[in-house]
């Protein structure tokens, strides 16, 4: 099977060059399995005021991403897509994205995705700040205790990741900022986009708790994945007068082959 797997990612990697796109979509199905959870980091702003349809939009992945039997996507890949559509209507703005490529290595990988999370900039900082001071002054990074987007804590020291009622729900990587491996959980209310909850893989949640689910941070934002507005693999984000995502805005993505409509 290992072998299977490195002969498929080999021609994976071939396919962009020697195969129309159909064919390589099937090698994408079989290399980065629906369910699979994203975290990525805008590498730029998104506003409904400047940006219009058809233009490009870039973001970083902000944690190894592991995809089972010793392959994962590297920190630090690119995911691209772009601006589908913006409207102003009656003071209610609608804008519409899609992020449908990851770069790997000279190569990109058509994939179809919806959003699990989105954070503003300061709860992803937030989220990297230690809160175990002693005598005014913070321990070694290694033994820092730091608080989830959603209030799991993270005991790096530990290597442990644990929900606000104290159940274990992940492990913590050598850095910080190189994010946590979750057993993903449903949350409450509505089920998520692309909700695994019936995963027990680990997925790489970043800086978001494994139950992580909706908008935080922002104040007038609201997203949906897969209406009659926003079509399959688009993400359709509104407010009051104007949606802005500033570059550094963190977001969870989940791979899908499927269109869920779960609104948040």
């Amino acid at each position: 099977m290992a072998i299977r797997r490195l002969i498929l990612w080999s021609l994976l990697l071939a396919c962009f060059r020697l195969l129309p796109g159909f064919a390589c979509s099937l090698y994408a199905q079989n290399m980065i399995p629906a369910g699979t959870i994203i975290p990525v980091e805008l590498q730029h702003s998104i506003d409904s005021q400047r940006n219009k349809a058809g233009q490009p939009i870039i973001a970083q992945v902000a944690q190894d991403v592991p995809l089972g039997e010793k392959r994962s996507i590297h920190r630090g890949s690119k995911v691209m897509g772009e601006i589908v559509q913006v409207e102003n209507t009656s003071g209610q703005t609608t804008l519409s994205l899609r992020f449908d490529r990851i770069v790997l290595g000279h190569s990109q990988l058509p994939i179809a995705t919806q959003l699990r999370a989105v954070a503003d900039f300061m709860s992803i900082w937030d989220a990297q700040q230690p809160t175990n001071a002693v005598d005014g002054r913070w321990a070694f990074s290694s033994s820092w205790t730091t608080v989830q987007i959603g209030g799991d804590v993270v005991y790096h020291g530990g290597g442990i990741v644990q929900s606000p009622t104290g159940e274990v729900v992940g492990t913590s990587t050598p850095c910080v900022e190189c994010g946590v491996l979750d057993v993903v959980k449903s949350a409450p209310g509505p089920k998520c986009a692309g909700a695994v909850a019936d995963d027990t893989h680990p997925q790489a949640m970043w800086m978001f708790s494994a139950d992580a689910c909706g908008v935080y941070g922002f104040s007038d934002l609201r997203f949906q994945n897969g209406s009659t507005i926003s079509r399959d693999a688009q993400i359709l984000f509104s407010a009051h007068q104007r949606v802005k995502l500033a570059g550094g805005t963190g977001l969870l993505l989940t791979v899908t082959g499927t269109q869920t409509g779960a609104e948040r």
